[in-house]
């Protein structure tokens, strides 16, 4: 109970200096909005140098295919994964492998031969 009292005694108060930090960095960062005619500005501006964009007439027909064609690939389980190449610790296990029973090969080999020489 002590430590708990101990604890809570320690941590008293550390919201509300957190709540004024907030409130100090806000006030000291905020962003002032911009004077209305400089808006007006950008607005001008912007407008000018973007065209408007018109979707093609077949747009949401073909947009209304490739949904339904999608949804009914989800739905059957279906789905294309792009192709993972072998990795690279793979080659090295095979590679090692075949070192290893190489020189196992030649090891078993040599000991039957010198064995068979001094009989």
């Amino acid at each position: 109970m002590r430590i708990q009292r101990g604890i809570l005694e320690r941590f008293s108060g550390l919201e509300e200096r957190f709540v004024g930090y907030r409130e100090r960095l806000l006030r000291r960062f905020a962003k002032r909005s911009p004077a209305p005619e400089h808006v007006a500005e950008v607005e001008t501006a912007v407008g000018q140098a973007l065209a408007p964009v018109r979707t093609p007439p077949d747009f949401r027909r073909y947009l209304g295919q490739n949904l339904a064609l999608a949804a009914w690939r989800k739905g059957a389980g279906l789905e294309v994964e792009r192709f993972r190449p072998p990795r690279f610790w793979l080659a090295v296990v095979a590679i090692s492998a075949g070192v290893l029973a190489t020189i196992a090969t030649l090891l078993i080999a040599l000991r039957v031969r010198s064995n068979s020489v001094h009989e």
